[in-house]
């Protein structure tokens, strides 16, 4: 009988041994997954990248041709979820718009000079000139047709 214990208790052992390794092979391979998903999301965004303007830089950036700025703020929900459509839309319109973005916490002149109360906010300058502006969150279709609609 002593010796039915002995061996309920080492495989009892080496099952619990082997349910921990398991687990920590997951955690691990889990780490590992997120750590290259967030190399894979760095090397997207760094292809089709969108700047961000400031109140020294406005001006001059917006000078020529066709430029739509997003007025935004990092702690804004619908600004966050518009950031990625704002910037697949600016990959899909190359060369036909320029795309910038500025955080309005940042930028306060340019924001209280171009009299931006809500965000998201776009506005879109045509040679430096405000030529049509849409406030909120839009879809990706809704950008690309608010664009090819004011050129």
């Amino acid at each position: 009988m002593d010796m039915n214990y002995k061996n309920y208790f080492s495989a009892l052992f080496l099952l619990l041994s082997a349910a921990c390794f398991a687990n920590e092979d997951i955690k691990t391979n889990s780490e590992n997954s997120s750590k290259v998903f967030y190399l894979e999301e760095k090397l997207v965004s760094k292809e089709i990248s969108v700047d961000e303007l400031n109140d020294e830089n406005f001006s001059s950036k917006i000078e020529e041709g066709y430029v739509l700025v997003d007025f935004f703020a990092p702690w804004c929900g619908p600004c966050r979820s518009f950031g990625p459509i704002f910037v697949k839309v600016a990959q899909d319109m190359q060369g036909i718009a320029t795309f910038y973005k500025l955080n309005v916490d940042k930028a306060s002149k340019t924001t209280s000079e171009y009299q931006v109360k809500s965000i998201p906010t776009i506005v879109l300058f045509r040679d430096g000139k405000e030529i049509s502006r849409h406030v909120g969150s839009l879809t990706e279709e809704g950008l690309k047709e608010f664009v090819e609609s004011n050129l």
